[in-house]
């Protein structure tokens, strides 16, 4: 009769021995078997050395303890044989197993499988007991479950919890704000297509020439007498030289020449008329007058020299 082992497994099996001299009983004592005394056979195979490396243990009656690897028991058939090379201290003896547990087993059921797999994990249950490293503290769980709660209720009266979005800019705006933006980046990044253009202003130094000018034309001319005080314009004398012609009041002729000019271009039309009595002469007219109108006014004739005449407005 074969007894069952478990298939590529580690394990260990027994033999019992008898005493040499007398069958009838079994070794009182350890005999001390040697690991060269131990034979298997697999599937029928001829008897060769264990591949286990374990000792052999004397337990009590004669048995004796003999370890086996998966190697060994990766069969479906096994004998063990133990033969005393020695001084015939015990009876030869071997015993016959079949392999369980596997379906390349002798035998093999499912449910056997399974008992097998589970008497291996009862029996190093740190490879195989469940990872709780991961799982949240009960505290945890009580907290995450009150934000769920609180969630559900939320959900439930939406209206209570929405968001105000009263003051929110409408897509169009943005989006016009948007381009606003990127045209004042472009505008950023390449400025040269965008700055002022003044290169028609004047230098500084320029105007401060024209600063000095007119600073001493404004001495020069004093206080401004008889601005149409009379009846009309044709009885009013604008002497502005504060003295009637060649100059008077200090100015030269230039600066006569250049303030008639300036005085011409911010108040009046400066036009030239060749059809008044004397030289080519020079003359402006005053906005609002009418054309026709004879008044006293400065002129500059050829020579330059200035002169009190009487004109005429040119229209």
């Amino acid at each position: 009769m074969s007894s069952p082992i478990l298939y590529a497994t580690a394990q260990d099996v027994q033999i019992w021995l008898m005493d040499f001299t007398d069958t009838r009983n079994y070794l009182t004592a350890d005999p001390t078997v040697l690991n060269a005394e131990v034979f298997i056979s697999k599937d029928g195979g001829a008897f060769t050395a264990r591949n286990a490396a374990g000792t052999l243990t004397f337990l009590a009656l004669g048995m004796i303890k003999i370890a086996l690897d998966a190697t060994d028991t990766t069969c479906k058939d096994l004998v063990v044989a133990i033969v005393d090379g020695g001084s015939k201290v015990f009876e030869d003896n071997s015993r016959y197993f079949h392999t369980e547990g596997n379906s390349a087993a002798k035998f093999y059921k499912a449910e056997q499988a399974t008992v097998a797999d589970t008497n291996t994990k009862i029996s190093i249950p740190n490879d195989y007991k469940a990872d709780v490293s991961n799982l949240a503290l009960e505290a945890t769980l009580t907290t995450t479950q009150s934000t769920v709660n609180d969630t559900n209720t939320k959900i439930s009266i939406p209206n209570d919890y929405k968001a105000d979005v009263s003051l929110l800019a409408l897509q169009t705006t943005l989006l016009a704000t948007q381009s606003t933006v990127v045209d004042t980046n472009t505008k950023i990044s390449i400025p040269a297509n965008y700055m002022a253009d003044v290169s028609s202003l004047a230098l500084q130094s320029t105007l401060l020439a024209t600063q000095t000018i007119v600073n001493g034309i404004e001495t020069s001319i004093g206080t401004i007498q008889n601005l149409g005080t009379g009846a009309t314009m044709g009885d009013n004398n604008f002497d502005i030289f504060n003295a009637a012609g060649g100059g008077g009041g200090g100015l030269t002729n230039d600066e006569a020449e250049q303030l008639l000019r300036i005085y011409a271009f911010c108040i009046g039309d400066f036009k030239s008329d060749d059809t008044l009595a004397g030289t080519s002469k020079y003359e402006y007219g005053l906005p609002g007058q009418a054309p026709g109108t004879l008044f006293t006014h400065l002129l500059v004739d050829g020579a330059p020299n200035i002169t009190t005449r009487t004109v005429k407005i040119v229209p």
